[in-house]
């Protein structure tokens, strides 16, 4: 593997660990309430978008 590509991918799971950690013990109604929790997650999803 290049290491471009090992860079992408540790990011990757970068952003999935803060997606984890921003919603770990929420339910799906506190989640849904939760307008920062919900734009931070989703703007760590769309940043796994970005490298692939």
């Amino acid at each position: 593997m290049k290491d471009r590509e090992i860079d992408a991918i540790c990011k990757m799971i970068e952003y999935i660990d803060k997606s984890i950690k921003y919603t770990l013990g929420y339910g799906f109604e506190e989640f849904c309430a939760d307008e920062r929790t919900q734009d931070a997650t989703i703007f760590n999803i769309s940043q796994i978008g970005e490298l692939i």
